[in-house]
């Protein structure tokens, strides 16, 4: 059984990107975090990651188990089912699309996003890109076409503010799309110029989100296929 006071917290809670980097490595599991000047949040929560969590991750002392019991510990759960359901229906439906078009290609594992300007790194729930991906000497992806979030309790006002604000900074976006998990909706910012982009609001499981830069059509139905919603 793993006991916590075994673990000695560093006295800096800062961290370097490369320290990010091995974390992500260690864990084997890169979507699980993001990296924001110094701090590292776990994903699925947007919480800061207990110093003492980031410790045993980069001390001889890790194992997966282990990391495991931590987790719950913090309460740091995992991606829930509908968003692990609603990821998987969006990128089979996308990939069917794209492979009409030799243009681009999608990932729902994707790579570090670099933010312009910012020591960050964002991991999207989604990302459209061209065939030819390019990465920076962080090994980050800085030419993005589509981005796609998956809206939680609490990562929804990160989304929607925050990431928002940054994913429009990247040149090469052309749309930010989010899908909320508790009905058939979504929110999609479409670019018109630099400081311009049109808002569309999607309701209803009959309904479609139509994507002009990549000439995409996302049925919601099939989108939010065998999700069952809670009644309000």
């Amino acid at each position: 059984m793993l006991v916590k006071t075994e673990i000695k917290p560093q006295k800096l809670s800062l961290y370097t990107f490369a320290q990010y980097e091995q974390i992500c490595e260690i864990v084997n599991e890169g979507t699980f975090f993001e990296y924001d000047e110094g701090q590292i949040y776990w994903r699925h929560t947007q919480e800061k990651m207990p110093i003492d969590l980031v410790d045993f991750i980069l001390s001889p002392a890790y194992s997966w188990e282990n990391f495991l019991q931590l987790i719950e510990s913090y309460h740091l759960m995992p991606r829930s089912k509908n968003h692990q359901v609603i990821s998987r229906n969006l990128s089979m439906e996308i990939i069917k699309q794209l492979l009409k078009d030799d243009e681009f290609a999608y990932n729902s594992e994707s790579n570090d996003l670099a933010i312009p300007n910012k020591d960050k790194s964002r991991n999207p729930d989604g990302v459209i890109t061209p065939k030819e991906e390019i990465f920076n000497s962080k090994n980050q992806l800085t030419n993005p076409i589509v981005l796609f979030e998956i809206l939680s309790p609490a990562t929804q006002t990160v989304d929607k503010t925050q990431k928002l604000e940054e994913y429009r900074s990247i040149d090469s976006l052309q749309e930010y799309i989010m899908f909320f998990q508790d009905e058939p909706k979504a929110e999609q910012y479409i670019k018109q110029t630099k400081d311009r982009w049109q808002n569309n609001q999607i309701e209803g499981m009959d309904k479609s989100v139509e994507m002009p830069s990549v000439n995409i059509k996302l049925a919601m139905e099939k989108v939010y296929e065998r999700i069952v919603f809670e009644k309000k």
